[in-house]
């Protein structure tokens, strides 16, 4: 069942949604903050945190400017029925549950320099704390 959600998102991946993703796993990688990162590029951390969930209403200089600091940058490619990851590009398959299915109670992705955890119902019923949380997904902050 989780396989067929997670396919099924991947699907509907935008190009927009994708660049947001891949800064938040360069983010991840390079264990920043949202605050760090935008205040490397010279953004406020709402405008950056807007990007990473959709970054299709940014001008395209400044999606640039942020690719640019992933390491990454955007290409025109003859439209020939080539696989995304033959062109060199990330296929959806990069994208996996914390990234595209895990949120919290309030609908938002978590934290992407965090380690994420499904905990099944009964396992958050064994937990008193949990009680009243709806989000099934746990995370801690790298140290």
């Amino acid at each position: 069942m989780l396989s067929d959600i997670l396919a099924s998102e991947r699907a509907r991946i935008t190009l927009g949604q994708r660049i947001g993703l891949v800064l938040r796993r360069h983010r991840r990688e390079c264990r920043h903050s949202q605050r760090d990162t935008a205040q490397e590029l010279g953004w406020s951390r709402s405008a950056l945190a807007r990007a990473e969930v959709d970054a299709s209403a940014l001008a395209l200089h400044k999606i640039e400017v942020l690719l640019s600091l992933t390491g990454h940058r955007l290409a025109i490619v003859p439209d020939t029925g080539a696989t995304a990851s033959s062109l060199g590009e990330d296929d959806d398959l990069a994208w996996g549950v914390p990234d595209l299915i895990a949120r919290d109670a309030g609908g938002r992705r978590l934290p992407a320099a965090s380690t994420v955890r499904f905990r099944p119902s009964t396992e958050r019923l064994v937990d008193g704390r949990s009680i009243g949380h709806e989000s099934p997904w746990v995370w801690t902050h790298p140290e």
